[in-house]
């Protein structure tokens, strides 16, 4: 359920003084431009241009309310917006028939109507002042009587919301307190519902912090639904129209700068879930602003997600070499999907595993690496095993025994490097039925404590490698890969996985 949180401020009251057809705001900043769509006749410009409508309010509402005035340096007329509220109120209690038609909170009344119309909004929760006495200035406009205000008005117009009071009892141009009770207010809703914010309301300093601690959190659907002045409506005291906008890239940045983490660690699966999770986002606020951006950022997003899904598939060895792949992504990238080499495939995630320290998933890979490597020496002599399901050393014979001609060296050697990882695969089984843990430190205590002839765990991946590098790549699917991947030690497929992605991503994130 969508929730609004909006600043009230001064500008959010206006009220129409006897004997004029026109609503008049009770304070407003000057500077605000007006919709250039907007026309005004004369009358209303001359209503409305430098300070008229304040002295209107100064001149016969302030007396009828008996709220006292002063005149400032410039000669203007001042008075307290707490003091005019707060009696405001009092008369609107005790005489709402006749209170009420001259009563119009159209700023606030505009962005409430939009998100009950708009997205069903039932709670809103609107931040107030209440500022202390010794805050002498800041005080005279405090928000904490318009509240009661518009809580009555919007009753009598029958617009049923929860309004909850939020105030600030502080000075409100403290930038430290208020960003730290922002923060407070906003950590309160679920991270996924959609939040609505107007920062329209308040001092500078609210609006920033509001606008900030919105966006800093990482709200997934965090929309801003901005009033629009449009002065001939303000004086009929119509609600104002509204603008609803998305500081959707900057949530994008955060996004594709969590991506960019998890994948510098090979997580591509981590990658996907937050992609999946940007995606959502994508298609919520495709159906409130209109930004012909957020279309091709969805289709970035959708052949990214394609990509993540191939090196997932990777991962689980569950790759199809005819998945129709995205158009975008390069040619060498295609090339290594359409001629997979699993053997490759399983020694480039035990480099993942080691440089992760994920010991345990690197074991599990090094007993499939040698298993596979048997099986392809076997292919490469155009023999079959007599039983598939035989141990290591049983094929390893049958092997030996096929093996007659100038292959015969290769397999010597590569027999001899499997032998140095025998002890390895070994404790991978071991750990399989002990269901015991293990780590780099545990596997050096291990090598340590028995004489063996296996190679120490920092040498793996060279032993590793130097059966790959038999016979200039001889059981490798592409004799090319033994210089592109395995010389040059990038991860196959991984690497250009990722390397198009961050790029992709920091491309768009320019955009």
């Amino acid at each position: 359920m969508a929730i609004l949180v909006a600043n009230l401020g001064t500008s959010d009251l206006s009220v129409k003084v006897e004997g004029y057809d026109y609503f008049f705001p009770a304070k407003f900043n000057r500077s605000e431009p007006n919709d250039p769509e907007d026309s005004l006749s004369q009358e209303e410009e001359e209503f409305w241009r430098k300070d008229g409508t304040t002295s209107y309010i100064s001149s016969f509402l302030c007396p009828d309310l008996k709220v006292s005035t002063s005149i400032n340096e410039r000669e203007k007329i001042n008075y307290s917006f707490r003091e005019l509220t707060e009696k405001l109120f009092q008369v609107y209690e005790q005489n709402p028939e006749k209170w009420h038609p001259l009563i119009k909170p159209c700023r606030i009344w505009g962005v409430i109507k939009t998100a009950v119309d708009k997205f069903n909004v039932k709670d809103v929760y609107l931040v107030l002042t209440d500022q202390p006495e010794n805050e002498e200035k800041g005080r005279l406009d405090d928000t904490i009587h318009l509240f009661n205000i518009l809580q009555k008005w919007l009753v009598y117009e029958n617009i049923y919301v929860n309004l909850h009071p939020e105030i600030i009892k502080f000075k409100a141009v403290d930038d430290d307190r208020l960003f730290q009770y922002y923060y407070s207010l906003l950590s309160k809703p679920d991270i996924n519902e959609p939040i609505l914010a107007s920062v329209k309301g308040g001092t500078p300093q609210m609006k920033t912090a509001l606008k900030a601690q919105a966006i800093s959190l990482g709200f997934s659907k965090l929309l801003f639904i901005d009033p629009k002045l449009k002065i001939s409506s303000f004086l009929r005291g119509l609600p104002s129209e509204t603008e609803i906008t998305s500081f959707w890239k900057h949530a994008r940045t955060q996004k594709y700068q969590s991506i960019k983490l998890l994948l510098e660690r090979w997580d591509f699966g981590g990658a996907l879930v937050i992609l999946n999770d940007w995606r959502k986002n994508l298609k919520y606020l495709n159906e409130h602003i209109n930004d012909s951006n957020l279309f091709n950022s969805n289709n970035t997003a959708a052949s990214i997600t394609k990509t993540l899904e191939i090196a997932c598939n990777c991962l689980d060895l569950n790759v199809n070499r005819d998945t129709k792949l995205p158009q975008i992504i390069s040619t060498q990238l295609k090339s290594q999907i359409s001629s997979y080499d699993r053997l490759l495939n399983i020694y480039t995630q035990c480099q993942m595993y080691w440089e992760l320290d994920h010991v345990a998933n690197f074991l599990y890979r090094l007993s499939t690496f040698c298993e596979l490597i048997l099986h392809q020496v076997m292919h490469r002599n155009n023999g079959r095993f007599n039983d598939d399901s035989g141990n290591r050393f049983s094929k390893r014979n049958e092997i030996t025994s096929l093996i007659k001609d100038r292959n015969r060296e290769d397999w010597n050697q590569i027999l001899q490097f499997l032998e140095k990882l025998d002890f390895w695969v070994d404790v991978r089984n071991q750990l399989v039925h002990s269901a015991q843990g293990v780590s780099k430190k545990s596997m050096q205590e291990l090598h340590d404590s028995q004489p063996t002839r296996a190679c120490p765990p920092r040498d793996i991946l060279s032993v590793m490698k130097q059966i790959l590098q038999a016979r200039n790549g001889w059981l490798l699917k592409k004799p090319e890969y033994l210089h592109r991947f395995v010389d040059l030690e990038r991860y196959y497929i991984y690497s250009d996985v990722r390397e198009w992605i961050i790029n992709k991503l920091m491309t768009e994130g320019l955009e």
